[in-house]
């Protein structure tokens, strides 16, 4: 990570996100405890659902909308029951306070 004082000062500032989407902010540790609480096998022929280390990773080397579709759509479909958005909402307020979001239209 960047350790420069201008880096160091953006981090400082409070900030806003505006127009987010919930679910776009689904993690992977959050999608593995949700398939595991839901019963929802991942698919076992894709090795970016070894771990969630290992899907994270994915994450970062999308090829196209498509590509990211794809994931996003197995990342929804563990998204059952009203608990489970709670979880997902709970996370992302956590990341959020912790990136310093001081309001969030969520």
């Amino acid at each position: 990570m960047c350790k420069s004082t201008f880096h160091s000062f953006l981090q400082e500032l409070p900030k806003c996100e505006h127009h987010m989407h919930l679910e776009g902010s689904l993690s992977p540790e959050v999608l593995f405890t949700l398939a595991k609480r839901n019963n929802i096998t991942l698919p076992q022929d894709d090795a970016a659902f070894q771990s969630p280390e290992t899907l994270l990773a994915r994450y970062d080397r999308f090829t196209s909308l498509d590509d990211f579709l794809h994931y996003y759509y197995i990342g929804m479909s563990v998204l059952i029951s009203d608990s489970d958005f709670e979880d997902l909402a709970m996370d992302y307020f956590r990341h959020a306070a912790a990136d310093g979001v001081a309001h969030a239209e969520v």
